[in-house]
């Protein structure tokens, strides 16, 4: 069964939480409110990350936010590291320059790669109890997966506050989020982080937000069998009879439709 993993359950500290573990079974399709890198180091399978897969060999490196799907299938004695945390644990500059630019990352770490990546990992999990530390070793695995992946630092112009603000409305976008609060978050005006959103995303906040919360409810309609009242509330849409009228002006059908048409053409493929 597909299901939501709470960062209450697997990060007990409130802020990051690491191990290495071995496991020879398949991990069913799941998503998580907070964010998530696995290193692979043994083992094969497959990693399927919204309906995308991947081979799983050592020196693999998937990263994934809180609106990624993903399993892990045709496991074969794997073992890897796996580092779950929130927003509190890092420096968000360093992971906005690769989490806003794309919804996962997955890739092949070269030797070197792979002997950093294992040795900053096995010390951030010997420091759990020191946030400054795995503070420290977080962001140097971030900083690492972001130069792997080519990512140029501020890209796209942003300003590190819209880009912080962008990463706020990421991890709540579940909830009750609101100019103000996203404000609050940065230490800016309401009207201010306004005039900012608007200038550098050509779009205002509640657009933005907006934008978030159907990419995630397109997920919910593909991957899950969850009601659409479900999909709608879990998405952070707090008025059905308004989500339902939105969806349709957006998607040119009602959620129910854009269901049933991915199902028939997934079958359709499948049949080819």
């Amino acid at each position: 069964m597909i299901k939501l993993i709470s960062k209450d359950l697997e990060i007990t500290n409130g802020y990051v939480e690491a191990r290495r573990k071995t496991f020879d079974y398949d991990y069913p399709m799941h998503w998580h409110d907070f964010f998530e890198i696995e290193f692979f180091i043994s083992g094969g399978g497959n990693y399927i990350i919204n309906n995308s897969s991947y081979p799983i060999k050592p020196g693999m490196v998937f990263f994934t936010n809180p609106s990624s799907f993903h399993e892990i299938t045709d496991v074969k004695n794997v073992t890897l590291y796996t580092i779950n945390f929130t927003l509190d644990a890092c420096n968000t500059s360093i992971l906005s320059d690769f989490c806003l630019n794309k919804p996962y990352c997955a890739f092949q770490a070269d030797t070197k790669s792979i002997v950093f990546f294992e040795s900053v990992m096995n010390e951030l999990i010997k420091n759990l109890k020191n946030k400054d530390i795995t503070s420290t070793m977080l962001d140097c695995i971030l900083a690492k997966i972001s130069l792997d992946n080519g990512d140029d630092f501020n890209q796209n112009g942003t300003s590190s506050a819209v880009k912080e603000v962008q990463l706020y409305i990421l991890n709540n976008f579940r909830g009750d989020i609101s100019l103000e609060s996203a404000a609050k978050s940065v230490g800016l005006t309401s009207s201010y982080l306004s005039h900012l959103f608007t200038k550098e995303l050509n779009m205002n906040f509640k657009e933005y937000v907006s934008n978030v919360r159907f990419e995630y409810v397109e997920k919910l309609l593909k991957y899950t069998n969850m009601t659409i009242v479900q999909i709608s509330a879990d998405s952070g849409f707090n008025d059905y009879p308004n989500f339902s009228r939105s969806f349709k002006k957006r998607f040119g059908t009602s959620p129910q439709k854009y269901r049933q048409n991915f199902i028939n053409e997934k079958a359709f493929s499948k049949n080819k």
